[in-house]
């Protein structure tokens, strides 16, 4: 006989800043959570994630809690929403404040005025404060070589 037919998922989210990863990793947390509760993983029928903006920040949120595990004693939702609880948007306005002004009148570029790279750091600080090993500023090689073996990615 045939095998039983499989469900297969595809996961688009939209951008919104952090709203949109906070809600992104606690819905997808959720699903991976029941999910287990029955038996089963989310993530294992899951085909692709593709976010934009917030929602790719959840996305990979949700990934690096599926490749390393949720927080000790949370699921992966609670996980989610410890990762993504902080303020993210302080060190950005100062940069705005402070180093768009002073770059508008230096004639070269200055990289620690860069408000793309605050955003990011701040992001990537957040993971380890609560976990270990540094998602965030680690490769997508890196997030599977040192994660626990998977069955939902990347061949290395």
């Amino acid at each position: 006989p045939a095998p039983a037919p499989r469900p297969l998922y595809v996961v688009a989210a939209a951008g919104g800043g952090i709203r949109a990863a906070y809600w992104t990793a606690s819905v997808l947390g959720e699903i991976e959570d029941r999910a287990r509760a029955q038996g089963t993983s989310f993530a294992e029928h899951t085909f692709f994630l593709s976010g934009v903006s917030g929602g790719s920040l959840g996305g990979v949120t949700f990934v690096g809690l599926l490749a390393h595990g949720p927080v000790d004693g949370h699921t992966f939702r609670e996980s989610a929403r410890l990762l993504l609880d902080d303020d993210f948007l302080a060190p950005n306005v100062a940069r705005l404040a402070f180093g768009d002004t002073l770059q508008q009148v230096l004639p070269f570029p200055v990289p620690l005025f860069d408000r793309a790279a605050s955003l990011e750091d701040g992001w990537a600080a957040a993971w380890p404060a609560n976990r270990k090993p540094d998602v965030l500023n680690a490769s997508l090689q890196d997030l599977y070589r040192t994660g626990p073996p998977t069955r939902f990615c990347c061949p290395t």
